[in-house]
């Protein structure tokens, strides 16, 4: 019997640090990284038969791009092998028909993400690049047509915020496949920090995308999989889709490079590392690490900032840790997210426990 806090139920696999693209707002161009330190596929699957002992049912695999790497599909047929329903990250421009062949024999164990970030080839390919957006577009209708679940990721910045709602009601409605909106774009591994800056979407507009838009989009299609990814105290009441990571619980990161970490969004940061597969086993490191026991122990009411005031912190623990410690160099500072929303006096009261009220 596996102890209950040791048991997991999801592994994300940064499989691939290299990547085909060189997004805008992306740390993984293609000049950036080679495979000299990439783990060869076994490794994984050993990594993946031991998380399967401790309860793992989920996997995702993601990068960089993934299908960069030639033996790719030897990592999804160990997978799909062990029984784990698998997601997996792509930009799809790299598929070819035959690849498509394969994914199909997954069939409903299988869930395939897209990123696409424009409604049109002018708005994507000024994101990502000359000659992606046909090559995408192209693999994912094929997926479409082999009955695959497929699922749209799209970053909001200020080349496709005003074709949120068009790109929603397109892929949702016309086409049938999940949406996932991420409003903010990521505060670490980013090449170009400043580039991200004036990239980023203010809150206002975000605010106004959500709530005059994407939630009733999301009531009006309660059975879809669409989801928004934005901490629980921000989306209201009867929003089900809202962004929970099950960090340190019952989930674990694997990087490319044989390192197991709080998740696959590796920092450098030797407070999120809780070993290397290169010298120990998924199983030892799971159980017996010390940084993957404070995880698991984490004391919420340390928090600080907006975090330490809602009433939804037992729940998310004080959303992205990665994104916190980057922001603040402090391990109980606030989601730099959900701060930002409170600086702005934008936080929901409700959200909000009374100062006179005890934890």
């Amino acid at each position: 019997m596996i102890p209950l806090k040791d048991r997991l139920d999801f592994v994300s696999i940064f499989f691939c640090s290299r990547c085909n693209l060189n997004c805008i707002h992306c740390g993984y161009g293609f000049s950036n990284n080679t495979q000299k330190d990439e783990l060869p596929v076994s490794c994984f699957i050993k990594a993946l038969e031991e998380a399967r002992e401790l309860g793992a049912t989920s996997v995702n695999i993601t990068g960089g791009e993934i299908f960069v790497r030639k033996d790719c599909f030897e990592l999804l047929d160990g997978a799909f092998d062990l029984g784990y329903k698998i997601n997996i990250e792509t930009n799809g421009v790299l598929l070819t028909q035959k690849d498509i062949e394969k994914l199909k024999q997954y069939g409903s164990k299988l869930r395939v993400a897209f990123s696409v970030d424009g409604i049109n080839k002018e708005t994507h390919e000024k994101i990502r690049g000359k000659g992606t957006f046909d090559k995408t577009m192209l693999a994912l209708k094929a997926l479409i047509k082999s009955d695959l679940r497929v699922r749209v990721n799209t970053v909001m910045q200020q080349f496709n915020k005003d074709q949120i709602p068009a790109m929603a009601r397109y892929f949702v409605e016309e086409l049938g496949v999940g949406f996932r909106l991420l409003p903010s774009i990521l505060e670490q591994e980013t090449k170009d920090s400043c580039n991200c800056i004036k990239l980023e979407v203010p809150y206002a507009d975000i605010d106004d995308v959500l709530q005059n838009f994407m939630y009733d989009f999301m009531r009006k299609h309660k059975d879809k999989d669409i989801s928004v990814s934005v901490n629980v105290a921000l989306v209201p009441f009867d929003i089900e889709n809202f962004m929970l990571c099950p960090w340190g619980k019952n989930s674990l990161g694997i990087s490319y490079d044989g390192l197991v970490s709080l998740c696959h969004n590796r920092s450098g940061n030797e407070i999120f590392t809780f070993g290397n597969l290169k010298n120990q086993s998924l199983k030892d490191i799971w159980c017996n690490s010390e940084q993957a026991k404070f995880f698991k122990n984490y004391n919420c009411n340390k928090l600080k900032g907006v975090c330490a005031k809602c009433l939804a912190k037992k729940i998310c623990r004080g959303g992205c840790r990665v994104h916190a410690m980057a922001a603040y160099g402090d391990i109980y500072a606030p989601d730099p997210f959900c701060q930002k929303v409170y600086e702005l006096g934008k936080f929901p009261e409700y959200a909000l426990r009374d100062s006179a009220q005890g934890e």
